[in-house]
């Protein structure tokens, strides 16, 4: 999907970003939170110097707030103004400070070795340039930096994708298929001496077929490997969801988490 498009129609502001969050925090069946689990896995130097990339409306910095240190010194990016703005709007809102920049991963504007830790949370496969922007957060992380990256499965949402594809005019595939929990090693191996995998495992279980609808109508539908699900598609998908939640009591499937730990 072209980043213009991705800006313009996705990520323009925080809408459909929330519209997903309020989902995940209804249905999911482990609600310890992903943000939480991620910062549970970060080292806790109380110096250190963090770049989030792709940061969006500062998701993980709000639901740690009770526990990022004072010391930290914060750097927040995105691609999107609407995102970098509902960031700071945020991160000011929760007393957290950090500073806030427009930027494009692939061309980060940050000296080499200038963090402790890049933050690439649920985005990297959103890159129509993944080495590059894998390369980007290797140059400005310091020579004992790490960087740490999220993504999901192939097989994540898959059940949707599937009923999705029922009411299309064709077929729906998954978003992370460029970087993902099965290929994320070797795509970062390519870049960082050591590569450590962790997984937090998840199973979204919805009985509402109108917040499936809401959902489903949330995803970047101008990505070609959603593109044939459209808006006219909705109620037929909402009609199927229900007749299913009727006979199975609700529509499952896999959320599992990856994190990726790399360092040089």
């Amino acid at each position: 999907m072209e980043k213009a498009a991705l800006l313009s129609e996705q990520y323009a502001d925080e809408a459909n970003l929330s519209t997903r969050g309020e989902f995940n925090a209804r249905f999911l069946v482990d609600d310890h939170h992903p943000h939480d689990w991620v910062y549970s896995e970060l080292p806790l130097a109380p110096d250190a110097t963090v770049l989030d990339v792709g940061c969006g409306p500062g998701g993980f910095w709000t639901v740690n707030s009770e526990h990022i240190s004072e010391s930290w010194k914060a750097v927040l990016s995105d691609f999107s103004s609407g995102m970098v703005s509902e960031a700071e709007n945020q991160l000011q809102e929760n007393s957290i400070g950090g500073d806030f920049t427009i930027a494009d991963t692939e061309h980060l504007p940050f000296a080499q070795e200038t963090f402790n830790m890049v933050l690439a949370l649920q985005m990297l496969y959103h890159s129509p340039y993944l080495a590059v922007a894998i390369q980007e957060c290797e140059r400005v992380l310091a020579a004992d930096g790490c960087l740490y990256a999220t993504t999901g499965s192939s097989q994540n949402v898959a059940q949707l994708y599937k009923m999705m594809s029922t009411v299309a005019d064709g077929s729906v595939s998954s978003l992370v298929g460029g970087f993902t929990a099965e290929n994320g090693r070797e795509q970062l191996g390519k870049h960082f001496d050591h590569v450590e995998r962790r997984l937090f495992e998840n199973e979204v279980r919805v009985d509402d077929p109108d917040a499936l609808t809401a959902y489903a109508l949330s995803l970047p539908l101008e990505d070609s490997r959603l593109s044939a699900f459209d808006a006219e598609d909705a109620e037929a998908l909402r009609e199927l969801a229900a007749a299913h939640i009727r006979e199975h009591g609700a529509v499952r499937w896999t959320k599992d988490m990856t994190l990726f730990i790399a360092k040089s």
